[in-house]
């Protein structure tokens, strides 16, 4: 029923969709441009940033993996009440365009940088286990929720619907994203450490 509803509304609101689908991209390539032009001096201290990165992540103790599946849980929380805030004003599509450029620069960044760590082939292995598995879940998430946000604004500012009911179903789909995007972080920090952990040596 929910994969049903999920698809009428993208089929309906395709357009947004691959102007939301855009401006990740386009994030992502400024990412990607900007760790290219950084001075040799910033990329070392990225590598060794990096390299320290995965050494603590493999040493770490059960309680150090709870605090940090709390912070990576925090953090979500923060940008998907950034965008649901941001929906519920007149002016704030415009401001959850720029929420998505930015998401998609961290990830296009992040990315970039792990590639000139590690090189092509072992870089793109440790954003897979460190980045893949987790945003294969949570990029999805937010630009379903993000595309949603922004047509509530367009119905806040034409005020040619019941707010009120509109709001709630808002409300319930704010919620359902919170409640994946704790699966996003069990990934982040479960499934991806014990990897991370296995293949340690091949880093």
């Amino acid at each position: 029923m929910f994969k049903r509803v999920v698809a009428i509304h993208i089929n309906k609101n395709r357009n947004l969709y691959i102007k939301i689908s855009i401006f990740f991209i386009i994030g992502v390539c400024l990412g990607v441009f900007c760790i290219n032009n950084l001075p040799e001096n910033n990329l070392d201290f990225l590598k060794q940033y990096f390299y320290t990165f995965k050494d603590n992540i493999v040493g770490l103790e059960n309680t150090e993996i709870q605090t940090l599946f709390l912070n990576s849980l925090i953090s979500k929380f923060k940008f998907i009440g950034i965008i649901f805030i941001l929906s519920c004003t007149i002016i704030g599509g415009i401001f959850i365009y720029i929420c998505i450029l930015y998401k998609g620069f961290t990830i296009g960044y992040v990315i970039s940088a792990v590639l000139k760590t590690y090189g092509i082939r072992k870089g793109i292995l440790f954003s897979a286990i460190t980045l893949g598995l987790q945003n294969l879940i949570y990029i999805p998430c937010i630009i379903f929720f993000s595309v949603y946000c922004i047509i509530f604004c367009k119905k806040i500012k034409n005020n040619s619907v019941d707010i009120k009911t509109n709001f709630l179903i808002l409300f319930i789909i704010f919620f359902i994203i919170l409640m994946i995007s704790t699966i996003s972080s069990t990934f982040e920090l479960g499934i991806s450490y014990k990897i991370l952990k296995k293949i340690q040596k091949f880093f």
